[in-house]
């Protein structure tokens, strides 16, 4: 009967020695799942404050690129300007008078 009784206290105590492990080790694994949470959010706001960057930086390359093409623009308006000026000169010193060029350009 003693040794019954001994066998009995070997299994619970076997019993309760697992069960405080695996909650040691449920415990740990909590704790980490926490961490990798609290990481997560992190990298979340991190995404998110890169997300808005790179939107403003589309908005700022829109502007410079419309920026361009009005420069493009006034260049090669100023550069028909200069063409045109110069024919009507080499017009007017060729002896052509400049109702003569008027009606040319009609």
């Amino acid at each position: 009967m003693a040794r019954q009784r001994k066998n009995a206290k070997k299994l619970n105590m076997d019993y309760e020695a697992d069960i405080a492990q695996k909650c040691d080790e449920k415990e740990k694994l909590n704790g980490e799942i926490v961490q990798i949470k609290n990481e997560i959010e992190g990298l979340k706001a991190q995404l998110k404050a890169k997300k808005a960057m790179v939107k403003k930086l589309d908005k700022a390359i829109a502007k410079i690129r419309e920026q361009r093409a009005s420069a493009e623009a006034e260049a090669a308006l100023e550069m028909q300007k200069q063409e045109a000026e110069s024919l009507v000169l080499q017009l007017l010193s060729s002896g052509m008078t400049s109702a003569e060029i008027l009606e040319r350009l009609k």
